[in-house]
């Protein structure tokens, strides 16, 4: 599976805090920073983690399904390609 852009970033700065050295006062301070920046951006995977959760419920939402089906039946699914101009249409055709 490909890496999220948040993965890389956590890696990226994993890598980064791993190969500084903690010899000097000012050295310390940095990996600090650098831990700093890893847990918020490990925070931020968990946010992105929900909401493809939440993504997936409303795919399989029976609601979203039907908004699809209809989009289908007239004919406006492949004219769309975003999925807030396809709710714009949705919105159009009730």
């Amino acid at each position: 599976m490909k890496q999220t852009a948040v993965e890389l970033l956590i890696e990226q700065i994993k890598s980064k805090s791993d190969k500084l050295p903690t010899n000097t006062k000012e050295n310390r301070m940095a990996k600090g920073i650098y831990v700093d920046c890893l847990l918020m951006a490990r925070q931020a995977k968990e946010m992105e983690k929900q909401q493809i959760i939440n993504f997936v419920n409303w795919c399989n939402s029976e609601d979203t399904k039907d908004l699809i089906l209809d989009l289908i039946l007239v004919g406006e699914l492949n004219k769309a390609p975003t999925i807030k101009e396809l709710l714009e249409i949705y919105k159009k055709e009730l």
